[in-house]
């Protein structure tokens, strides 16, 4: 999918096609205007000079479970298959994008000879489940998932807004091979008004050398804030529960989710790309 073919007039046609109304207070993008128009902070150019780069990780982290004191909603209709697959597709896209730029990440194999050779562990199967302790009583319930080329790394799953997970796991390898490292990391979130969301928890971790490799600091591109669209392909429903907390379902029509979730890749993907080719443009 384009970027930006998910439009408003997308959704509004698919209101109309399932009668679901569109949440109240949730920004839409204006006709012709992407849906995630995505911004990074926190990056300055120098943190992206190195001779070679490499995407140590790629993963996206799904919010599958929102728990407070009273309430349950599950995210329903969507499986692991479709977890794993937009995930591979995600991190394709990005190297698809960073070869028509110019740039040339090192191989797959390199990247992992290097972690594992520096103490780097990836997470057994590729997938991690967690549930994350936030404010108060609410805690969130996630999925994660890496590409089969950039597998998720043991530690780095901390869907929290700043969470800076344990960025010296892949130092080691960026100066080995001298070396700017990412690992980009997406959070794909919902709420029960229905809404789709990107998390401003979202963001790309960056190892950078120095000296020839002999040193490494650590830095990121944070997303600015959460992004967030009205889900017409999402429906509610009482799940009851005879406990202390109500229990909902928030469903999702998956062939729409997925399309959502794609275009949200590609917009995040264009956005660091972007901040890569100005950054090399400073060094010109």
């Amino acid at each position: 999918m384009a970027e930006g073919g998910f439009s408003r007039r997308g959704l509004m046609r698919g209101v109309a096609a399932g009668g679901v109304s569109l949440a109240a207070g949730v920004p839409l993008p204006l006709a012709g205007e992407p849906a995630f128009d995505f911004r990074f902070t926190d990056f300055t150019s120098w943190q992206a000079r190195a001779p070679a780069l490499g995407i140590a990780s790629y993963q996206l982290t799904f919010v599958t479970a929102r728990v407070c004191s009273h309430q349950v909603v599950s995210l329903a209709g969507v499986g692991e298959e479709i977890m794993r697959a937009v995930t591979q597709e995600a991190y394709a896209d990005c190297m698809l994008r960073l070869g028509a730029e110019g740039f040339a990440p090192l191989p797959p194999a390199t990247l992992q000879l290097a972690m594992l050779s520096g103490g780097t562990c990836a997470v057994p199967g590729n997938r991690e489940e967690r549930y994350i302790e936030a404010r108060g009583s609410a805690r969130f319930g996630t999925l994660a998932f890496g590409a089969a080329e950039a597998p998720l790394l043991a530690g780095l799953n901390t869907p929290l807004p700043r969470g800076d997970g344990q960025f010296a796991q892949i130092i080691a390898a960026a100066q080995a091979l001298d070396a700017l490292l990412i690992a980009p990391s997406l959070v794909i979130d919902f709420d029960a008004e229905p809404a789709f969301a990107v998390s401003q928890a979202s963001r790309v971790i960056l190892m950078t050398p120095f000296d020839g490799g002999r040193s490494a600091t650590t830095g990121g591109m944070w997303l600015d804030r959460e992004h967030r669209i009205a889900a017409p392909f999402a429906r509610l429903s009482d799940g009851g529960g005879g406990g202390a907390r109500e229990s909902q379902s928030l469903t999702v029509d998956p062939a729409a989710w997925q399309a959502v979730v794609r275009t949200a890749c590609e917009a995040f993907n264009t956005a660091l790309v972007r901040e890569l080719v100005t950054a090399r443009a400073a060094f010109a």
